[in-house]
């Protein structure tokens, strides 16, 4: 018997959302949800909350989640020279 431990992620990033709905059907299969930047709109305009914020928050206006302590935060100050 195999099992498969694959978990699944979507990544929400800034751009033009086409189809929320069929993007929402998406992300709920996911096990982990990053929204990157302006992404994070994308996700609370979807009522998804991500495990991960990677940015500022600049980009939505505000962050949403700013006293959820159960999602990890990657500050663009923390990439400073980095690869990524």
């Amino acid at each position: 018997m195999t099992t498969d431990t694959a978990q699944k992620a979507c990544i929400f990033c800034n751009g033009r959302l086409s189809n929320p709905s069929k993007v929402r059907e998406i992300a709920e299969d996911c096990g982990l949800l990053i929204a990157a930047n302006g992404g994070t709109r994308y996700c609370a305009d979807l009522g998804l909350t991500p495990h991960v914020i990677i940015g500022d928050a600049d980009s939505n206006g505000s962050d949403k989640w700013k006293n959820n302590s159960e999602i990890e935060r990657i500050r663009e100050s923390c990439m400073a020279g980095s690869s990524l």
